[in-house]
């Protein structure tokens, strides 16, 4: 069974982290604004949002759903700097995901 809904969330999905992005002309000095949000609740990955076995979710249903990812800060883990971010469900409870991050 071919997961079509998925293949056409996955094709939206890709852009989000290929698209460029610029700042606006007028700084303050300190900070640099830009125009796209460093990340929102598109950004989730898929295989958070998603149980991406056919077997498992024949019917492609949401598993997790993400309203917004929001309060974006970064912390040093590590010896890395990572983003992290409060993320709100659609029943309104939030969490704080950490990301698998490669140490090499």
């Amino acid at each position: 069974m071919k997961f079509e809904y998925l293949e056409k969330v996955k094709k939206e999905h890709t852009p989000l982290f290929q698209k460029k992005n610029e700042p606006y002309a007028v700084s303050n000095g300190i900070f640099i604004r830009y125009k796209n949000s460093v990340i929102t609740a598109d950004h989730i990955p898929l295989h958070w949002r998603y149980d991406l076995n056919p077997a498992s979710n024949p019917f492609e249903m949401e598993r997790i759903g993400v309203n917004v990812a929001f309060n974006s800060g970064a912390i040093k883990w590590k010896d890395k700097y990572i983003l992290c971010l409060r993320v709100e469900g659609y029943g309104r409870k939030s969490f704080l995901p950490l990301p698998k991050v490669r140490m090499e």
